[in-house]
């Protein structure tokens, strides 16, 4: 297969690349994203434009789309604007984790892995504040609907996460994807 022009990508952008560059050696990025979000290579990365590098971002969507594949290729854009700004930049992979038999997923472990293999200090308690069902409705005192157990299930995920901004992406019909 052959390489795709990462420099061609990157004029067509029309960013600033040093600027991009230079918050980037500021950030780890984590970005898996949806294939119909390809549109938003230049929005993305603007967004991450002078952000400090508590940023993450992630862009999820269901299996086999294309979120490994658009990840490369923003990491490709990525080397070349660096090079082009006469600068290094350094990567790592990481794989996420499968669920469990019962489909449970372990963010944690899969936030922790990925701190490791950058080397940095893990800040546990900026990224996640205990379990994501502390919080939420563990037993059914009255007749609770479905809507209101997933409305309280999603306040405790808000409450315990504590992120400054949290960017909800839904597909087309408005539901929140479960795969990444």
């Amino acid at each position: 297969m052959k390489k795709p022009d990462y420099a061609a990508m990157v004029q067509q952008l029309e960013l600033t690349p040093l600027a991009v560059v230079e918050a980037i050696e500021d950030l780890n990025v984590w970005v898996c994203l949806h294939p119909k979000f390809v549109k938003l290579l230049q929005t993305i990365l603007n967004a991450i434009n002078g952000r400090s590098r508590d940023l993450l971002i992630v862009v999820i969507g269901p299996a086999r789309v294309g979120k490994t594949t658009l990840f490369e290729a923003i990491a490709g854009i990525v080397d070349e604007m660096a090079q082009q700004a006469g600068k290094t930049r350094g990567c790592f992979r990481f794989s996420v984790p499968s669920p469990d038999k019962r489909g449970r997923f372990n963010w944690t472990a899969a936030i922790t892995q990925a701190y490791a293999l950058s080397g940095e200090i893990l800040p546990f308690n900026k990224i996640l504040y205990g379990d994501i069902t502390e919080g939420a409705p563990r037993r059914n005192p009255g007749v609770v609907s479905d809507a209101e157990r997933e409305e309280a299930l999603w306040q405790s995920f808000v409450k315990n996460v504590r992120l400054e901004g949290l960017v909800i992406i839904v597909d087309e019909g408005n539901t929140i994807p479960v795969t990444l």
